[in-house]
């Protein structure tokens, strides 16, 4: 068969075990390639250019219907998609499909309470069984749980109302995690809108939309009929948007292969910095534009003060007998936490997905002792710009401490991120004194980190910029070297 037939017949299963899986491994993704065979065993004998996005926004939709957590329906796409970039970057396809897939987490909810409709599985309790049309509320509280929508924006809550019991007035008071955010006098069918504040929305695990319905009634308490449910409201319809729709705003982002160049010189400044915490937003920066540095606190939860004990301690114990513990999230990975120092980092296996607590942390040893051991080597080679930033909790003092930290082992430095004051300060960033650099950004995620942040592009223009100081710096001290004067044969 020619090269050019086999290209043709290439599955992703084949593409992924033979070319991509080698890349991974070489720069540090030691489990993408399995991930990715585990996340979509139905596609590995598809050929490889067939792969549409239809086929893929109908594979997304899917796992949301079946309440498949966004985030995690977000960060299979979002790996998926280096591995397809890579694809069109070898020439083996034109295009990524998921160029017109949306990649973000899915903050727009609509749940259709009727047989036929979706959403059923956000329904909490005080609703009656579904109807064919509509849904009766049962009691005076009827509640929606929603995976938890970004703080960053103001949402709208839409409800259409099909009828209330008996045809009788009834008061509704709204709620989004505790916040009342409406409350109205129901007389029939009707539409209603609430304004639901970006503050209701700000760090949780979850969004709880609560209806109370105070006049709820019995049937059989007003006329004859043997119906003893407590009824409310029929509700055809709810819906959770965000006020403005943000997929309209967003510009188009050219494709690694319309703007190689760019990417590679970003994927390569990006490989070259070290992730010290505190917690995952920078590794997800790292992984858009392609770089998979091995590292230690890439993936990890790291508060100031201990790293730089560990740093002054040079990591001792924290791969000792017992100083590691493998504990499940309700979201169903196994993560690990140092009873030594308190370090937090994600495993990414998950107990659904058939992993198991001794392995994990049979794996785990092994793992953070190989990275401990790289870290303090890069520390020790002075080869590497390393970055820290805990959301704005630290000031200059103590990051001046992290500094001293690091320069235990060298001429190192910390590229520190922060938080922009105002719109012009975003991007800016500069070396205020040796061994410190500071970088602006837009913001920063608030609770749950995932891999589609809308200040991304400021965190990649950041580090960038400071790779680009971190480089010319190192540069202008490796030529004012002094040469060692050689040293004569009468010396020797």
């Amino acid at each position: 068969m020619s090269s050019e037939a086999k290209l043709a017949v290439e599955t992703l299963g084949t593409f992924i075990e033979e070319r991509y899986a080698p890349w991974a491994r070489e720069h540090g993704g030691d489990n993408a390639a399995d991930q990715l065979k585990a996340d979509f065993p139905h596609w590995l004998s598809e050929p490889l250019a067939t792969l549409t996005a239809w086929d893929i926004e109908s594979w997304r939709r899917d796992q949301l219907d079946s309440r498949v957590q966004p985030l995690i329906v977000s960060g299979q796409l979002q790996s998926l998609d280096i591995c397809l970039s890579k694809a069109v970057e070898w020439f083996l396809i034109e295009r990524n499909p998921l160029q017109d897939v949306c990649l973000d987490a899915d903050t727009d909810y609509c749940i259709e309470l009727y047989a036929s409709g979706v959403g059923h599985g956000y329904l909490g309790e005080g609703w009656d069984l579904l109807g064919a049309e509509s849904t009766w509320t049962l009691g005076e509280r009827a509640a929606l749980e929603l995976p938890p929508v970004s703080g960053a924006a103001d949402y709208v809550l839409k409800m259409q109302v099909d009828g209330t019991c008996m045809g009788s007035p009834q008061r509704l008071i709204v709620a989004v995690n505790e916040t009342t955010v409406g409350t109205l006098l129901c007389r029939g069918p009707a539409c209603y809108e609430f304004f639901v504040p970006a503050c209701a929305l700000k760090s949780r695990s979850r969004t709880e939309v609560v209806l109370t319905i105070p006049d709820a009634r019995r049937p059989m308490d007003h006329e004859q009929s043997t119906d003893n449910r407590f009824l409310g409201f029929r509700v055809a319809k709810i819906e959770l948007r965000p006020m403005i729709d943000r997929r309209q705003e967003k510009p188009v982002q050219p494709s690694a292969a319309d703007d190689l160049p760019r990417v590679l010189e970003q994927r390569a400044a990006l490989q070259e910095i070290v992730s010290l915490g505190f917690n995952c937003e920078f590794g997800f920066v790292q992984r858009y534009v392609g770089a998979e540095p091995m590292s230690l606190f890439r993936w990890s939860y790291v508060p100031l003060d201990k790293l730089i004990e560990g740093l002054e301690k040079r990591f001792a114990g924290l791969n000792a007998r017992e100083s590691l513990d493998v504990q499940l999230t309700p979201e169903g990975e196994f993560v690990v936490e140092s009873k030594v120092y308190g370090f937090r980092h994600h495993t990414f296996v998950f107990d659904f997905q058939g992993g198991v607590r001794d392995r994990v942390l049979r794996n785990e040893y092994l793992r953070v002792g190989i990275l401990c051991k790289t870290l303090l080597e890069e520390l020790h080679e002075q080869k590497k710009l390393f970055v820290y930033h805990d959301a704005d909790a630290s000031k200059l003092g103590d990051i001046r401490r992290l500094v001293r930290a690091l320069q235990i082992y060298g001429n190192n430095t910390l590229l520190w991120i922060v938080g922009a004051t105002d719109a012009a300060q975003i991007g800016k960033t500069r070396r205020i004194e040796p061994g410190l650099i500071r970088g602006y950004v837009s913001g920063f995620q608030t609770g749950p980190i995932y891999p589609g942040s809308p200040h991304r592009p400021s965190w990649t223009q950041v580090a960038c910029h400071a790779h680009q100081i971190w480089s010319s710096t190192k540069d202008s001290q490796e030529h004012s070297r002094p040469e060692q004067p050689r040293r004569t044969s009468r010396e020797q």
